[in-house]
């Protein structure tokens, strides 16, 4: 099953320190221009906090509190502990970090829907989607998620952060899961080990026999 580990430190790698630009809507919250830190943007923080946030408070959020909102807020919606494939797990996550909670449904459905998938999928994503995802031709499922989340940016008015946006959606690639093919290699490796193993060992016992007889 995906790892939260291994997507979090893809997420973090994109969503690095602190930012207040004022043409990014997630910076502001109660009025004011909080910025945003490790990607958590000042209404997320707002709610975790369960008040309005300060910029300070946003200047000095630590990465290991950034990780639990993370996990708490955009793992655990997606059941990411109950996705198989690490790669879609990747992508799906970090289109709700990055495109929110519609954006990551309306995706998905369309994904869905190429694949002739007839499950509609919900958020949080509850079992039938999970069970949708992991029976899906895994790459396929990938590929064209990836697409929709791409034409979604393309889609979108404020062409300023658009490059950003599809370089991020770009540098997530499918990992085809090789476990079986390892398995089997190390099994072939182990048994001509043994063969080898008792090849000698027989060899030295005839050897041992053929001596005694010889006397």
């Amino acid at each position: 099953m995906a790892s939260f580990s291994k997507a979090i430190d893809i997420v973090l790698d994109h969503e690095k320190g602190y930012q207040n630009n004022p043409k990014d809507n997630g910076n502001f919250v109660c009025g004011v221009n909080v910025g945003t830190n490790f990607g958590i943007s000042a209404p997320v923080l707002k709610d975790w906090l369960g008040r309005c946030p300060t910029a300070a408070e946003m200047k000095n959020l630590s990465r290991e509190t950034a990780i639990k909102i993370y996990h708490t807020k955009y793992w655990v919606p997606i059941k990411g502990d109950e996705i198989k494939n690490q790669s879609f797990a990747n992508a799906l996550f970090d289109t709700h970090v990055n495109q929110g909670n519609g954006g990551m449904k309306s995706i998905l459905q369309k994904a869905f829907t190429e694949l002739s998938i007839t499950v509609k999928p919900t958020f949080p994503i509850n079992s039938d989607t999970v069970s949708a995802i992991n029976k899906a031709n895994q790459e396929k499922l990938f590929e064209a998620f990836k697409k929709f989340r791409e034409q979604r940016y393309l889609a979108n008015s404020d062409s300023s952060f658009i490059s950003g946006w599809l370089s991020r959606s770009e540098s997530f690639e499918f990992i085809k899961n090789n476990k079986g093919k390892i398995f089997i290699f190390i099994a072939a490796i182990a048994v001509l080990i043994l063969s080898y193993y008792f090849f000698i060992v027989r060899k030295s016992k005839l050897n041992i026999v053929d001596h005694f007889l010889k006397q």
